[in-house]
């Protein structure tokens, strides 16, 4: 199983999704990450995608296990660091607290 991703993350993070189709939001928005933070043993925390698109480009919901297989989880010494990048601190031109 890959490891969690630990430096070059935003570039990362804007990779892993690219021309993969987007998930309708019932607001009007489209997404093709939609992030969680988990914590784990020794003070790590994680990033990963809670959606990932199947064959045909639909998304549905993906677990930490799934996430970690494809190689898209990050992982973050700081909670604070990691919940600002699954709020979408690594899109490139929008500022998140």
């Amino acid at each position: 199983m890959p490891e969690p991703i630990k430096r070059g993350r935003k570039r990362k993070a804007r990779k892993i999704r690219k021309g993969k189709g987007v998930r309708n939001n019932p607001d009007g928005t489209v997404s093709t990450h939609k992030m969680a933070t988990y914590t784990g043993e020794g003070g790590k925390h994680y990033v990963a995608p809670t959606i990932a698109p199947d064959e045909k480009g639909v998304y549905k919901p993906q677990s930490f296990t799934q996430a970690l297989a494809k190689g898209e989880v990050f992982q973050f010494k700081n909670k604070k660091r990691a919940d600002k990048f699954a709020k979408g601190s690594w899109k490139k031109g929008k500022k998140y607290k």
